[in-house]
């Protein structure tokens, strides 16, 4: 069923990112135009947290339109697998702080400001770990690592596939630029493109060695959830250069030592 509605028209994977995009941007750019011309964005945050729904909606709806209910299920069952060696769910949440604490580490020993911190209280920080799996950009990640690496990977290996999947994940963010005190619109595409290669490669590491979304739910919640406890202003460029630093390091040890072809190793995936 799958082969022949792929000789219908589209491929899945052109229509996944069609409809990724088209969700997310339809979303973003109403809140956008509305907040331009209301000069607030209160009430605009559904709009928000619809648009990063984007990705895994579309994933969603073209499992279903290629497998129906067992492929759905599928993808469902990825995003919970949470049973995986400790060692990856560690990893997932441990990699990114130590990379993240790191440069502010070295930005503080080279002069850089202090970042400011969001709370000393284990509730508020037990609360916004939750928003940013539940209600951020985590949620993307059956979309990006459940449905399109792996239908990469089927034609092209895991640093290619990789390498385009980090272009398109980089410019899905284009609108979120547009949107007036979002933490894009404070930033620039150039920087944040410069991120996305190096975390995709280790989102891929990650789905490659466990084939579970679920890690890298928690992998990429991580990131914003640490970005939300140790605010670092949009500023600094030092800082910014110095995370950038790390990531890429990080990705280039990956590439080193895991086969490019996989990023994993030969062994079967964990589970």
């Amino acid at each position: 069923m799958a082969v022949v509605r792929e000789s219908q028209g589209m491929k899945p994977l052109a229509m996944f990112f069609i409809l990724a995009y088209g969700i997310s941007w339809a979303c973003w750019l109403s809140a956008a135009v509305v907040a331009s011309v209301a000069g607030s964005m209160q009430g605009l945050e559904p709009l928000l947290y619809f648009g990063i729904l984007g990705p895994a909606l579309s994933a969603l709806i073209i499992k279903g339109r290629e497998g129906g209910r067992s492929s759905v299920h599928e993808l469902v069952a990825s995003s919970i697998k949470w049973q995986v060696k400790a060692t990856w769910l560690l990893a997932s949440f441990f990699v990114p702080a130590a990379l993240y604490i790191g440069a502010i580490g070295l930005n503080l020993l080279l002069g850089g400001p202090s970042p400011i911190i969001y709370s000393s209280h284990w509730l508020d920080l037990a609360l916004l770990f939750l928003y940013s799996v539940f209600l951020s950009g985590g949620l993307e990640e059956p979309g990006w690592r459940g449905y399109a690496l792996p239908k990469l990977q089927t034609k092209h290996n895991a640093t290619t596939s990789t390498l385009v999947l980090a272009v398109l994940w980089a410019f899905w963010h284009l609108p979120l630029f547009a949107i007036p005190g979002y933490a894009e619109s404070q930033g620039s595409f150039i920087g944040l493109l410069l991120m996305a290669v190096p975390l995709a490669f280790f989102f891929t590491w990650l789905y490659n060695n466990t084939e579970s979304v679920f890690v890298c739910i928690i992998g990429h919640s991580s990131i914003n959830y640490l970005a939300s406890i140790l605010i670092v202003s949009s500023g600094d460029q030092q800082f910014g250069f110095l995370y950038l630093g790390f990531l890429w390091l990080t990705a280039i040890i990956l590439l080193a030592v895991f086969k490019r072809e996989r990023l994993a190793r030969e062994r079967a995936p964990d589970g």
